[in-house]
């Protein structure tokens, strides 16, 4: 993270948050408290926002593509970030063009995806990804 140099004044929009780790750490390396969470699952969505409230971080229940009725209209970041959430589903292009309408100008989309040389799975229940909390 150190590349994209986050500074406590950096808004941040993390795509598929889970419980809102990626903005504790970027709370306490960086001193970033503008952090906005994005989780379609929506008990890690409110455990995410208890942890990231205590600095004054915020965290969504939502898909990212129901993301821009969720936020403020037009709300853009200086660092938006999907850690393998965005190719969840085979919307991986609607997913990750929603993904950039949250982008400022000149600003920063920092993602992982799952790549691999197979075939990706085209449904959903086939996914061997764990998507609740234990």
């Amino acid at each position: 993270m150190e590349l994209v140099a986050p500074r406590p004044t950096t808004t941040i929009l993390d795509i598929g948050c889970a419980c809102g780790g990626l903005g504790l750490a970027f709370n306490e390396q960086f001193g970033c408290w503008q952090y906005t969470g994005l989780e379609i699952h929506v008990h890690a969505a409110e455990l995410g926002g208890y942890l990231v409230g205590r600095f004054g971080g915020r965290v969504i229940a939502g898909d990212v593509l129901e993301g821009v009725t969720l936020l403020e209209p037009a709300q853009t970041f200086n660092l938006v970030v999907s850690l393998s959430a965005v190719d969840w589903n085979e919307q991986i292009r609607e997913n990750l063009r929603a993904a950039w309408k949250f982008v400022a100008d000149g600003s920063v989309l920092l993602m992982t995806m799952r790549l691999h040389s197979h075939i990706c799975l085209e449904n959903i229940s086939d996914s061997y990804q764990s998507t609740t909390l234990i």
